[in-house]
């Protein structure tokens, strides 16, 4: 059986616990990214929320038809949900179509952005993205 890409262990061990939260609706302008995890390393995210791991997490609120990209980086991977409606995720020539509840994995390489564009009743997307393995 192959080996799965995706890391298991964290870059650090023996870390003190890092516990964070934020109110339920900071970030969340229709038709943008939210930033809402990163890095402790990374200085540059203001995000609400820091873990120890080289991981962010985003989530949009779309309106209908209404399309965002989110960068994809060289050594970058992402997994996307899609929590409610319906959306349209363009990988180069290829588009996945997602419903409530799917789910995708985008491996580095497979695209420099994520376009993702909501269906007619709007979509709302969450994203998990940290390096590649």
């Amino acid at each position: 059986m192959p080996l799965d890409p995706w890391p298991k262990t964290p870059r650090s061990y023996s870390l003190p616990p890092n516990y964070g939260s934020m109110p339920g609706r900071v970030g969340c302008e229709m038709d943008t990214w939210a930033h809402l995890v990163s890095d402790v390393s990374n200085e540059a995210a203001k995000t609400p929320v820091k873990i120890n791991q080289d991981a962010n997490i985003f989530a949009t609120q779309l309106s209908a038809d209404a399309g965002r990209p989110l960068p994809l980086a060289s050594g970058r991977q992402a997994y996307l949900q899609c929590m409610e409606g319906a959306a349209a995720v363009a990988l180069g020539a290829e588009t996945v179509r997602l419903v409530q509840h799917d789910a995708l994995r985008v491996r580095a390489g497979a695209a420099d952005a994520l376009l993702v564009t909501a269906g007619e009743e709007g979509a709302h997307v969450l994203v998990v993205e940290m390096a590649a393995a």
